[in-house]
């Protein structure tokens, strides 16, 4: 079997090989080049195809790279509205039409959203003029609407290119740029700039806020840097003067720009800096002006010429491959009759594709580990590696040598990874085989420890992948390079435009891509819905829910993000299942999201609620405040569930939270509505909720009112009011009760000539009677209202101990224990709570120590306790020797040290003890 290196050809210190992607094209296609329009996807994995020999394209065959057809798109083109120009970003096919509009297509049956590019522009400010303002738009070209005999500006685009993100169009006045992410447009107009002066322009480099291009004008090169952030442009004049340069075509890696001037028949390469000429080649000696000029990765150019593809490498050094191409064949591209086959050139980071009409090949450079393996006469441990596997079943003795110096010279590992390598690089399945052999036959001489096998079997397994989607049923012929560069993500993405579901699945296990899978479901369910036109909305619920049970794997509940689905299934017509598919989201803020934006507001509120979280509600309710009427915001706090949402058929419905208008408003009105008196009283009225608006009513009377003459009558006619508004007895009576109230606070205002309106509840007249030392008046207000007797206590010990008034204290005691001593005192609540407030308030020791004496029913130690943080050592000592309790009393004599006093005093007790 050959040598891969046969047919590799040497430019300078490096070598290029031409691989055959497809020989066998599915298209009955001739003269590709010269009788077809043609726009390669970027990265060399569709094409399409209309015609050049109709004026106006009525349609675009889009094709796969082994030619078989994907779908087509048809366009009713005429003189006044007319396919201009078609391009790809990525696979997404990009018409633009003569109407001022694009359609921009999103997989291949035809799903399409049609844009203006002329619509709402945002024109962009020079700033590389003297002045930063903006210049008057050109005066353009203008016809005369006869229908309203109104002039109206016609817009014809010349040249268009897809540069990253955004569609450029050239006009004959001006540059359109529209954003395909936001689908934005902007307006750059150069004043002074000649139309015919104008060569080509291509892209320099692209990110989210920014774009560049080369603009080939007159004799030099502009670089145009747009700025969408600031939305402001700036124009550099390179100050070039060797052109015209028909091409200017920057490198992948955007380091080298080559230019060609067809004038002078020289092709120069330069410095993305446009300060040093790297390479000039002179193309007058070839077969005639070169079809195309493009890079072949970021080293060498290659150019399409009238027999053969020349590639061009540093000083001037080519190699040139050879196709069967007719010599009468003139640079006008004219079909004689004949069959031609002028390839077509699309540059990749890793070198060139090369389409036919009878072909697809790949020109690119050889990896380094290839040439490392497989190079006449080469001696890396890689290639000694392959060579004792070949020399396995001949040369045992050999091998078995070979193999022996590889591990004493500790390169084995080295020969492996260099093998794994090049079997990555390698296209011929074959050769893959026996390079993994080899890897194999490595693995099993490592001694003290295990190769790493998952790097085996990752290699393995990609090769596989790479291998399959090579196939011509698919056509994706793409190099290790360009799906490193490409990435997993987008690859799945080419799968599943291609319904590929199984495919992408199984690619997703291979490469250990499972977090992927999502992508794949959703897609599937997506298709489901657009498919299954005639099933029901029940029977497609049930599809798709066995489909993501079948993704979330024994999870608790789907884990499939549903956005998109729910959102194919409105488009459909759908709105049932949109709804319900909604409710398989994993996440219940997405849910509530969701159905916001798909225009119902009321269910979004219900999954709002029940999350229950708070926050979310309020944010809710304000969103739908400021979008919604008045009359459809109080509609929605009144909602009821059954009214705004019809019933899914699943069974975990019933486990949701009831939600209902009662809820909703009332929350509004706790929360958000109380805050808005006008809006809130609106509210109550529409509902006839009058109960509800009294007591807000007087919340804000009581709130805002001045205490004057008038607030007796004031206050007593709103709780009449809502006395007699309440059809519930519990209410009513604390309405009663509360003009009861104010009776009292009117007729003891009166008595004693001072405001009592100014107290807010009973306790507060309490305890301002007490606090004017009315005792008596403040017992009969609580018999009269049914106050606990032991309210009333809790009621007098906190007032005057806030008012340290102790002797009101004792004497209220006294008062109520029919005794004018200090001992036999009597207490409704017991003195342990009043003795506590005495100690937090540092009551004077001497009362605190009678309320502890008078305890009752407590062990001595809980009072000896009480003494000792009332400070009053003696009594403490005193009790603890009644006890005999010798051990406390040596604790209360160790609390004595250093008063004398205290200590003879406490000495006297232990001598009594003993």
């Amino acid at each position: 079997m050959q040598t891969p290196s046969i047919g590799w050809q040497k430019l300078q210190d490096v070598y290029y090989h031409l691989i055959a992607c497809y020989s066998d094209m599915n298209w009955d296609i001739s003269n590709l080049y010269s009788q077809f329009r043609v726009a390669v996807s970027t990265h060399s994995t569709v094409m399409a195809l209309a015609t050049k020999l109709a004026t106006y394209p009525n349609i675009i065959d889009v094709y796969s790279l082994s030619g078989t057809k994907l779908w087509s798109v048809v366009y009713n083109s005429h003189a006044s509205d007319h396919i201009v120009d078609f391009a790809f970003r990525n696979e997404d096919l990009c018409v633009v039409l003569s109407n001022n509009k694009f359609r921009y297509y999103s997989d291949f049956k035809g799903t399409f959203n049609e844009y203006s590019y002329i619509d709402k522009r945002t024109e962009l400010i020079n700033m590389s003029s003297s002045s930063t303002t903006k210049t008057d738009s050109p005066s353009g070209h203008f016809i005369t609407n006869l229908e309203n005999l109104q002039q109206e500006q016609v817009f014809r685009v010349l040249q268009s290119k897809i540069m990253g993100n955004f569609l450029v169009l050239l006009l004959d006045d001006r540059l359109l740029v529209t954003n395909l992410e936001t689908f934005k447009n902007y307006e750059i107009s150069v004043p002074n700039w000649s139309l015919e002066k104008i060569h080509c322009l291509t892209d320099a480099s692209s990110d989210e806020n920014s774009l560049a291009l080369f603009i080939s004008y007159d004799k030099t090169v502009y670089v145009l840097n747009v700025d969408f952030t600031s939305n402001s442009f700036e124009l550099i004049d390179q100050s070039l003067t060797d052109g015209p340069f028909s091409v200017v075509s920057a490198s992948p890696s955007r380091q080298l720009i080559a230019l060609h001037n067809k004038e002078v028949s020289k092709i120069f390469v330069i410095n993305n800096s446009f300060d040093q000429v790297l390479l000039e080649y002179d193309t007058s000696n070839e077969s005639g002006t070169p079809f195309q000029v493009e890079w072949c990765g970021n080293d060498a150019i290659i150019l399409s010429l009238r027999d053969e593809i020349k590639l061009i490498g540093p000083a001037q050094r080519s190699v040139s491959f050879f196709y069967d191409i007719m010599d009468d064949i003139g640079d006008d591209y004219v079909d004689y009759g004949k069959s031609v086959s002028i390839p077509i050139l699309k540059t990749q980071p890793d070198g060139v594709t090369i389409i036919s009409s009878d072909r697809v090949e790949f020109l690119g450079r050889v990896a380094d580990s290839s040439v490392k393996l497989f190079e006449i006469g080469a001696s890396d441990p890689g290639s000694i590696l392959v060579d004792c596997f070949e020399k396995l079943s001949a040369h045992p003795s050999k091998a078995d040598s070979n193999i022996s110096m590889l591990k004493g010279e500790d390169v084995l590992e080295p020969a492996i990874e260099t093998c794994l390598d090049a079997a990555l690089r390698e296209f011929d399945p074959i050769w893959q085989k026996r390079i993994l052999k080899a890897v194999s036959f490595g693995k099993a001489y490592f001694e003290g420890y295990i190769f790493d096998s998952d790097r085996y079997v990752q290699v393995v397994n990609t090769l596989k992948v790479l291998n399959q989607l090579r196939a011509p049923e698919l056509g994706l012929f793409l190099t290790f390079s360009e799906v490193e560069f490409i990435g997993w993500k987008k690859l799945i993405d080419m799968l599943l435009r291609r319904d590929q579901h199984a495919m992408a699945l199984r690619i997703t296990e291979l490469v250990n891509k499972k977090d992927l899978d999502n992508l794949v479901y959703i897609h599937w369910c997506c298709s489901k819905i657009k498919k299954e036109l005639n099933m029901s909305d029940e029977n497609l619920l049930t599809l798709i829910e066995n489909k993501l049970s079948t993704s979330s794997k024994g999870a608790d509940g789907n884990v499939v993000p549903i956005e998109q689905i729910s959102k194919v299934a409105l488009e459909e017509g759908r709105n049932n299942l949109s709804k319900w598919i909604i409710e398989k989201d994993p996440s219940p803020y997405n849910r509530v999201k969701q159905f916001l934006a798909i225009g119902e507001p009321e269910v979004a509120l219900m999954k709002a609620f029940e999350t229950c979280d708070s926050d979310l509600c309020k944010l809710i309710l304000l969103h739908l405040f400021d979008t919604l009427s008045l009359s459809q915001f109080f509609k929605i706090l009144d909602q009821n569930e059954q009214n705004s949402w019809t019933k899914r058929p699943s069974k975990d419905r019933a486990g949701i939270l009831n939600i209902n208008g009662d809820l909703i408003g009332n929350f509004w009105t706790q929360t958000i509505g109380k805050d808005n008196s006008t809006l809130f009283e609106q509210y109550h009225k529409q509902e006839d909720k009058r109960f509800e608006l009294c007591i807000h009513r007087l919340r804000q009377f009581i709130a805002g009112a001045n205490v004057d003459h008038e607030y007796y009558e004031s206050y007593k006619s709103k709780l009449t009011k809502a006395m007699h508004r309440t059809i519930d007895n519990r209410s009513r009576k604390i309405f009663e009760k509360e003009l009861d109230i104010l009776d009292l606070r009117r007729k003891l205002t009166e008595i004693y000539q001072t405001d009592f309106f100014t107290t807010k509840t009973l306790v507060d007249v309490v305890v301002k009677l007490i606090q004017m030392n009315q005792l008596k008046q403040a017992n009969r207000v609580c018999k009269e209202f049914n106050v606990d007797i032991e309210k009333l206590w809790y009621i007098t010990v906190d007032s005057c101990c806030k008012s340290r008034d102790f002797d009101k204290l004792m004497k209220f005691i006294r008062a109520h224990s029919d005794t004018t001593t200090d001992t036999g005192l009597k207490s409704p609540i017991g003195f342990g709570a009043i003795i506590e407030t005495c100690l937090a308030y540092s009551a004077p020791k001497q009362y605190t120590s009678v309320l502890i004496n008078n305890l009752q029913n407590v062990h001595y130690t809980r009072k000896v306790e009480l003494y000792l943080k009332n400070d009053d050592i003696v009594l403490a000592a005193q009790e603890a020797s009644k006890n005999r309790d010798t051990e406390y009393l040596k604790h209360i004599y160790e609390r004595a040290e250093g008063n004398e006093a205290l200590e003879n005093a406490v000495k006297r007790f232990m001598r009594e003890t003993r």
